[in-house]
């Protein structure tokens, strides 16, 4: 069993790279647990280790950061493309964006769809659900009252 350090797996990281491995948290972790264990045991983070190596961590992630502008740009363009716009639509054909709309809206998937200025009467008959986009309540209706 190999002993290791900090150094080690700074050399380990390089000699991935020059190999033209992949070095995202995933791909270590499949081809080489050791590796990923003593990354955590050494460093607590992947970026940290990549960093150590010389290694930018945005250049080998494999996903990317959603921001509320590009989650609304992306349901734009699924709406005008005619997809589906329901959450269970979105998560199934594109996971990222599913992923995006959770983590970058903090909202609920009807909120960022709403957000992005989607309406009801726009999204009819293409919403890939059951459930229809409903408008948000109206200003004067009264709280508890049915609509």
């Amino acid at each position: 069993m190999k002993q290791w350090d900090k150094d080690k797996i700074v050399a380990a990281l390089i000699d991935r790279k020059s190999r033209g491995l992949a070095l995202n948290t995933g791909a270590i972790q499949k081809s080489d647990s050791a590796l990923a264990r003593a990354i955590f045991k050494h460093f607590r983070f992947h970026d940290a280790a990549l960093l150590a190596a010389g290694i930018d961590p945005a250049s080998v992630r494999k996903w990317s950061s959603w921001d509320k502008a590009r989650v609304v740009a992306a349901l734009r363009a699924r709406r005008d493309a005619g997809m589906a716009l329901s959450f269970a639509a979105i998560y199934r054909e594109d996971t990222p964006l599913g992923g995006g709309i959770a983590a970058a809206s903090a909202r609920t998937p009807r909120r960022s769809v709403r957000r992005a200025s989607i309406r009801k009467r726009l999204a009819r008959g293409s919403t890939g659900g059951t459930r229809p986009i409903s408008s948000p309540p109206s200003a004067t209706a009264r709280p508890g009252a049915l609509p």
